[in-house]
């Protein structure tokens, strides 16, 4: 009787951990951070892979995600043909376009593979923009690097080749989050004062004025605790939510409203329709972040909804059709929800949900959508791998996986496997012992 419940308790151990095997070995990291700018998408994972699709440098698009060559990432950034990345150790990484020295390694070489920016430590977040580069440290000073030909390095004065190293930003103190556009920045600090400086043709530096500043000075704007500034459009979250806008305006990306004259007296789009001072963007409320891109705005609200307004060029805004009339107020995008994060490249969307998938939407010209497919009108799933792929090449590429190399990382799901077979054998070698023993006593 002693043998046959032994016998009987072997199966059931066998039998559940073969149950639970798919669950454990079907694990693959999760994508926790995304980043577009440009006509490239850039995807951060769990386990401190970064992906990236869409434009990569010239003559090189991905069609579908694929790997970098870059590990324990903690943070990303996508600027106009470079990429950012913030590394667990406070050091900053980037790699693409290098023209201006926006990959601040010292030259102005374009690098396919990640290169460190010198002399960054202590970093604890970074923006990137069209050829400017930014370093926020835990200290709450600025760092820039890059093209310098409006200003945008704040140290100033101008610099029509770029600085390939960072430099201070003058001025600057307590800042807690930045952000880099078409040829300008912007910085807020803990008590919701934003700075910025660099390029001001549209207003968009918000200080009342289209004056370019080659140091920073204060926005005409409070209690803001999130920003994006786009190519040349601006916009902030404010503490209670609202979101506020200022720049330029002439596809209704500052969220105005109507077809001629705002309660302010001020044009709601069109050409005449610039914003020199910040504005409440009509009928959002519940917001907690947002994105820009060259002439459209992102919201996404508490409730993890989407919204979208200005150009509908390329199918940006995510309201089923691609062109058509520019949208003047929010718009919701419909088709998906528990979104916890977005971010907005020139003329496409991204969107993270809260199951780890990727969202995108609008032009596809360079495989930025990542499926594949042509401009989306509509949020479109991203094909996201999480194996180790080939090597970079100029022909866009289905990803198929593959046996991870020493390089890439470790493969969690054949490590789970080995982990498992080894548990099932010590058990049942044990179950046996056991039995033996048993016999062995029951026959003395």
């Amino acid at each position: 009787m002693r043998g046959f419940r032994l016998i009987l308790l072997i199966l059931i151990c066998s039998f559940s951990l073969v149950l639970i095997m798919p669950c454990v070995t079907a694990w693959s990291p999760a994508v926790v951070s995304i980043a577009a700018s440009n006509s490239t998408s850039v995807a951060l994972l769990d386990d401190g892979t970064v992906w990236q699709w869409g434009y990569v440098s010239d003559g090189v698009e991905y069609a579908t995600p694929q790997k970098v060559e870059i590990s324990v990432v903690r943070k990303i950034a996508a600027g106009y043909g470079h990429v950012l990345a913030l590394k667990g150790d406070g050091t900053v990484w980037a790699w693409g376009s290098n023209k201006y020295g926006q990959l601040g390694d010292g030259t102005y070489n374009d690098s396919a593979g990640p290169v460190q920016v010198a002399g960054l430590t202590g970093v604890k977040a970074i923006a990137a923009g069209k050829d400017i580069s930014l370093a926020l440290k835990g200290d709450g000073t600025v760092w820039a690097w890059g093209s310098n030909s409006y200003g945008q390095v704040g140290e100033g004065s101008l610099n029509y080749k770029g600085t390939a190293v960072p430099i201070q930003v003058k001025g600057l103190n307590n800042i807690q989050a930045i952000s880099a556009g078409g040829s300008h920045c912007l910085a807020s600090q803990g008590d919701g004062a934003v700075w910025a400086w660099g390029d001001n043709r549209h207003g968009v530096l918000g200080d009342g004025t289209n004056e370019s500043r080659f140091t920073p000075v204060r926005s005409k704007i409070y209690n803001v605790m999130g920003l994006d500034a786009g190519d040349a459009h601006a916009l902030a979250v404010m503490v209670d939510g609202n979101v506020w806008s200022w720049g330029y305006n002439y596809n209704g990306q500052l969220g105005m409203g109507g077809t001629s004259l705002n309660d302010l007296g001020r044009l709601s789009f069109g050409p005449e329709a610039d914003s020199f001072n910040p504005d409440i963007v009509r009928g959002l409320s519940g917001v907690k972040s947002v994105a820009v891109g060259a002439s459209h705005s992102v919201a996404l609200a508490d409730n993890g909804t989407v919204w979208t307004w200005g150009s509908n060029s390329d199918g940006q805004l995510g309201v089923g059709k691609t062109g058509g009339s520019d949208m003047t107020v929010p718009v919701r995008v419909s088709g998906i929800n528990g979104i916890t994060a977005v971010d907005a490249g020139l003329y496409h969307t991204l969107a993270l949900k809260d199951d780890g998938s990727v969202w995108a939407w609008g032009s596809n010209a360079e495989g930025q959508v990542g499926n594949r497919s042509a401009s989306a009108g509509s949020p479109a799933l991203v094909l996201m791998q999480t194996q180790i792929l080939p090597s970079p090449t100029s022909t866009p590429i289905i990803v198929t996986a593959s046996p991870t190399t020493p390089e890439s990382g470790p493969n969690y799901m054949l490590i789970g496997s080995i982990a498992l077979l080894a548990v099932i054998v010590i058990v049942v070698v044990t179950a046996c012992v056991l039995l033996l023993r048993s016999r062995k006593k029951g026959s003395g």
